[in-house]
């Protein structure tokens, strides 16, 4: 068997291996004005990167000047 196939298929394996256990965990979305939060990590631990985005882009906009006033919000994916 080819190398690249047998590596294939121990990548394939471990992926549906750490796959499994992520069914369990549901997706909860957080939203602020300006980002969209996913997370498998439960909405307290999603409201502490989602204040420290907004605080960011909040700086910036200070800094530099609101450069996209009708932007789409971005979107975060947070992993438990």
């Amino acid at each position: 068997m080819p190398v690249f196939v047998r590596r294939l298929a121990m990548v394939l394996a471990a992926a549906a291996f750490f796959a499994a256990p992520a069914g369990q965990d549901p997706w909860i979305k957080l939203t602020s004005a300006n980002f969209e939060l996913y997370t498998t990590a439960g909405e307290g631990a999603g409201r502490t990167p989602i204040r420290h985005f907004e605080q960011v882009r909040s700086f910036f906009g200070q800094a530099f000047g609101e450069s996209r006033p009708n932007a789409k919000p971005a979107c975060i994916i947070v992993f438990r």
